[in-house]
């Protein structure tokens, strides 16, 4: 039989958060035995968990430091300006090539002095 700490360590290893019932219910233990379970191991230093007991969800690992996090929003910020100026690009391109490709586009859109 394998013992519930070395269960939690596998859901450690696994799962980046789980509720803390499923967990629960994984371990076939009560809701109060695993937290408390888990608390023996994190204080143990054998995992690093993190657990939110408003939500009841259990963070397992270190959460990202302040400036990776920051570096990560900050090239997908970049990645999507480059789709939005692409993609506008490409919409005037095709508007240009429409109003040289129509005779009659231009007399539409400009005025004509009679």
């Amino acid at each position: 039989m394998v013992s519930f700490p070395m269960n939690i360590r596998m859901m450690a290893k696994y799962y980046t958060r789980i509720k803390l019932d499923r967990m629960a219910e994984l371990l076939d233990l009560a809701p109060k035995e695993c937290e408390e379970f888990l608390c023996q191991l994190v204080v143990g230093g054998t995992i690093i968990a993190r657990t939110d007991r408003l939500e009841g969800v259990v963070s397992f690992g270190t959460p990202p430091e302040h400036s990776a996090r920051l570096n990560s929003w900050a090239a997908s910020l970049h990645s999507l300006m480059a789709l939005v100026n692409r993609t506008t690009h490409l919409i005037n391109k095709e508007q240009m090539v429409h109003t040289h490709l129509l005779p009659g586009s231009m007399k539409a859109l400009v005025p004509m002095d009679e």
